[in-house]
């Protein structure tokens, strides 16, 4: 993402507000537009539930809210090394490779989505044929989604992707609510999934504009290849997502207030609209950590690998090396500041804006304790980021396992203790993500001279043809 921060920090360089304000929405959307515009699509889909109280209507927003969780789970892994191969060929000079390898990881993710959503939505509910059908397209759709999303890094035309998101998602919400009106209520799904095939056709022209034509044939790893080399970065992602949404599950099934919609699709209505908006608090954060952190953090990073391949003196490593550190202290300070500042006075507001919007007093409370760990989530990703940057993916894959363990620990002992618990798990699971993220990020950057030099090979490889060369 350093990429797209340094061309929205020129657009900060005009020094006006309007440029500020610019700059920093764009971050906003950029950093976590799919994940900020899904939010806001299944909220806008709750109160709708609300307004016209209908089973059918229902039925459409929790089977919505599964097809999202279950694809971010099942596609988590793919997603994450996608956008490490994508990484790879970037920072080697071959964008040709970029567009190759999309189309190999969507050939993987298109089956494994129809297998899943089309087992769950035929042989776990009791709907219509069309709904079923359609459920299992958006499915397909929403997985090619979250990797075509991953590749935003690649774009510089970032303006064309938000506006591709926000076509998508308004297309989405019209044809589904055009359908309801005309053909009936099974239709709505439909619809819905018509707007999603416009944004995946919008993303791919996006991606395809940005990324060159191979001047001859380009050989890029087999998906199965690739997630055999990064496996640790695929654990990650599937540890991670999970960490993120084994608390709505577990409330969707085992919660006080749950109710049973059809088949195994469940709702938690005193829980769920409440977190769907606490997580939209991240976006300030988010365009924070774009703007700021990864373009200070990168640069530092970069110059500190040059001077190791340039054979810069010690001094000079450990000048670089204490810079990382410094530019870690310096962001993580100011997000705090900002997104703390953020917390505190939606906070503060919290008990008139809620009920504004429908929500009672167990929602509000609810709302409010997702908002701190919220607050936690995003400092805890911006430490996994950096042993991302460094490629420490045993530390990082720790992290997320005691991010998803603690969750699901914590947020099982909340739902039998009772409804003034509820959200404690998710607060816990930030802090201790947090915790466990920063330990490993100090611990390697104080290390990272050490670690950089010892691990390379004290000896040069032999080719078999020296080898076979008689001694001079």
């Amino acid at each position: 993402m350093a990429g797209i921060g340094f061309r929205l920090q020129k657009i900060m360089k005009r020094q006006t507000y309007f440029a500020f304000l610019q700059a920093y929405l764009y971050a906003a959307l950029i950093s976590s537009g799919p994940l900020v515009l899904s939010i806001v699509s299944l909220s806008a889909l709750g109160m709708a539930v609300a307004v016209f109280n209908a089973p059918e209507m229902s039925l459409f927003y929790t089977s919505v809210t599964f097809i999202y969780s279950t694809s971010m789970i099942l596609t988590g892994s793919v997603q994450l090394v996608l956008v490490r191969c994508a990484a790879d060929a970037d920072f080697g000079g071959k964008r040709e490779l970029l567009w190759p390898l999309i189309c190999r990881f969507m050939a993987v993710v298109v089956p494994l989505q129809i297998l899943f959503d089309g087992w769950f939505f035929f042989f776990c509910t009791e709907t219509t044929m069309v709904f079923r059908i359609s459920c299992v397209i958006l499915g397909v759709q929403v997985g090619m989604m979250w990797l075509l999303s991953g590749l935003l890094t690649a774009m510089k035309s970032y303006n064309r992707v938000i506006a591709s998101f926000a076509v998508g998602y308004a297309a989405s919400c019209g044809f589904g609510y055009l359908m309801f009106r005309v053909m009936g209520p099974e239709w709505m799904m439909g619809g819905f999934a018509a707007g999603h095939f416009l944004l995946i056709l919008l993303l791919l022209i996006c991606i395809r504009r940005e990324t060159p034509d191979a001047k001859e044939a380009v050989e890029t790893l087999s998906v199965p290849a690739a997630m055999t080399t990064y496996r640790l970065v695929a654990l990650c992602g599937l540890v991670y997502n999970i960490g993120i949404w084994s608390d709505k599950f577990l409330f969707w099934w085992f919660g006080e207030g749950r109710i049973q919609v059809n088949g195994l699709l469940y709702a938690m209505p005193l829980h769920d609209q409440a977190v769907y908006f606490g997580f939209l608090s991240i976006m300030p954060g988010m365009a924070i950590f774009l703007l700021k952190f990864e373009t200070e953090f990168s640069i530092h990073y970069k110059q500190f690998f040059d001077d190791v391949i340039g054979k810069a003196p010690l001094a000079r490593l450990e000048e670089d090396r204490g810079n990382m550190v410094k530019s870690l202290h310096q962001e993580m300070l100011l997000l705090v500041k900002y997104q703390g500042a953020v917390t505190i006075l939606l906070l503060a507001v919290s008990e008139k804006i809620m009920p504004a919007l429908g929500l009672g007093a167990l929602q509000t409370g609810v709302f409010q304790v997702v908002l701190l760990g919220s607050f936690l989530l995003v400092l805890f990703l911006t430490f996994l980021t950096v042993l991302f940057y460094l490629d420490e993916r045993g530390s990082a894959l720790i992290c997320c396992g005691v991010f998803a363990g603690t969750n699901i620990v914590v947020t099982g002992a909340s739902i039998y203790f009772g409804e003034q618990w509820y959200g404690v798990g998710y607060v816990a699971a930030g802090m201790a993500g947090l915790l466990a993220g920063s330990y490993f990020s100090e611990k390697h950057l104080k290390e990272l001279l050490f670690v950089t030099f010892t691990g390379q090979p004290m000896y040069p490889e032999v080719s078999p043809q020296q080898e076979e060369l008689p001694p001079e």
